[in-house]
């Protein structure tokens, strides 16, 4: 029981800390760290890509969760009703990629809950890609993502690919940190 007390007072932010600059490190993207807030993401922690052209976002900026691959990887991992907010919220474009068709998007979360990444093809900001993971805490439940991203001229789908295992380790030890079991990391 002390262990469990111990846990729930884990900052996710302090513990993600370490591992996003690592992850930027090794990805040379942007980092970030998010939340859910009702049917949005919030941008909790980031930490910048060295190279001089990097992805614009703000810590505190709210952003939808069917549009960014923090968010669909979030709802990918929430209970019913949260997708069901989401459809009942709306599905507005935010550019000619965003998905808008709520069987699709679902299609889209059942891909992404097996995958245990989601991918964010231009649909949030033109021009602009991004890779996202869980992070479980002791319990199992998903109580962050985290992402990396960058022009899209710099990741191209392939590249997307190949740097979701490494968005995929980070998220892992992060949920490590916070006592997730490795099974749930599976």
């Amino acid at each position: 029981r002390l262990g469990q007390v111990y846990l729930e007072h884990f900052d996710v932010h302090d513990v993600a800390a370490p591992i996003l600059r690592a992850l930027v490190a090794e990805t040379q993207e942007t980092a970030h760290l998010g939340v859910r807030d009702g049917v949005h993401v919030v941008y909790v922690d980031k930490v910048e890509s060295p190279l001089s052209v990097r992805t614009v976002s703000r810590i505190g900026s709210r952003q939808p969760l069917y549009s960014t691959a923090m968010g669909k990887t979030l709802l990918a991992n929430s209970d019913p009703s949260v997708i069901e907010a989401v459809l009942e919220h709306g599905l507005q474009a935010r550019t000619e990629h965003t998905i808008v068709d709520p069987e699709a998007l679902l299609a889209e979360l059942e891909r992404d809950r097996a995958a245990g990444y989601a991918i964010d093809d231009q649909e949030n900001e033109c021009e602009i890609r991004c890779v996202g993971a869980p992070v479980f805490d002791h319990r199992g439940a998903v109580v962050a993502a985290i992402s990396v991203s960058g022009p899209a001229t710099r990741l191209p789908l392939d590249r997307l690919e190949k740097l979701a295992l490494a968005v995929r380790e980070a998220a892992a030890a992060i949920s490590r940190r916070l006592g997730a079991a490795e099974k749930t990391l599976q």
